[in-house]
């Protein structure tokens, strides 16, 4: 994750479809997966039981002509799985135990972007050839209501009203938010100071309240480590579970987004956090018709 300034607000993770045709409600806990070949498998990852959705990250390079291209851990050049079609069946494991599966399209380059319908097409056959094998994972053919979106972003604890993100949250079409609180300080947990966090979380809600017929969910975005988080915004497992008695009680609280898989393997993160950060909110899961990666 590269370093990004409390005075900038940009998209993270795109703009991603989700196949869902349900009320949407709390994801619990989400987990970046992909960056680091000892980080166990996908299907491994959902097989623990400890998460609700696994953000696949990142495919990096797309748009404008360019070939799509990504940067996981597990699959692609040079490494032993030469393309991630394998990561098929390991989706399908996930679906059957309940976990949804995103695939951030975006991340910390700024390759990307789309020009037109055909650009996004282009991506679209990237993801189905490179990742899904060409194989049919739960594609609803016909979609009741408006389509649900997810978008994970890193922006500042001032709410900018002149960037065309914070307009796009204002529309009410976004389902789910996930915002970095970390790596930026004064957005963040510092030095055992939770000040900065609870005033930019409290500007985050403020902003998704301020549309009222919306029902958009905020994930609190953070590392599973010290060393997840080179710029700091760590939160030691003791005091989160204090802090998320105050974050819990906001309606829009949708849970907790965590880089990464690796770390949270390594040092057992989520499973401290669980009890009293999700298990203990009055939430759903997401619809039983789980998320694939899918681009219009």
């Amino acid at each position: 994750m590269v370093s990004h300034s409390c005075t900038q607000a940009f998209l993270l993770c795109a703009l991603l479809v989700l196949s869902l045709c349900k009320p949407s409600y709390g994801l619990g806990i989400v987990i970046y997966w992909g960056q680091n070949r000892h980080e166990g498998s996908l299907a491994e990852t959902c097989a623990t039981g400890l998460y609700t959705a696994v953000n696949i990250a990142f495919l990096r390079v797309f748009g404008g002509g360019q070939t799509p291209d990504h940067n996981l851990g597990h699959c692609g050049r040079g490494l032993p799985q030469a393309t991630c079609t394998f990561l098929s069946s390991e989706i399908r494991a996930c679906q059957a135990r309940g976990v949804t599966v995103l695939i951030s399209i975006g991340g910390p380059s700024r390759s990307y972007w789309l020009d037109s319908a055909a650009d996004a097409r282009t991506v679209k056959e990237y993801i189905w050839n490179n990742f899904l094998d060409r194989r049919h994972l739960r594609i609803p053919s016909i979609w009741t209501g408006r389509p649900r979106y997810m978008v994970s972003i890193s922006i500042s604890n001032v709410v900018q009203t002149g960037t065309g993100m914070i307009s796009a949250i204002r529309t009410g079409l976004l389902d789910y938010v996930g915002t970095q609180f970390y790596n930026n300080p004064t957005c963040q947990f510092n030095n055992g100071n939770p000040n900065f966090l609870a005033q930019s979380w409290s500007n985050w809600t403020s902003l998704l309240a301020s549309n009222r017929t919306s029902n958009t969910q905020l994930f609190l975005g953070l590392p599973a480590a010290p060393d997840a988080a080179y710029n700091g915004g760590y939160i030691p497992p003791q005091r989160l579970n204090e802090l998320c008695t105050v974050f819990t009680q906001s309606p829009r609280y949708g849970g907790i987004m965590l880089w990464s898989r690796f770390t949270d393997r390594r040092d057992g993160y989520s499973g401290l956090i669980r009890n009293r950060c999700v298990d203990r909110v009055n939430s759903a899961t997401l619809s039983a018709e789980k998320l694939i990666p899918y681009v219009i």
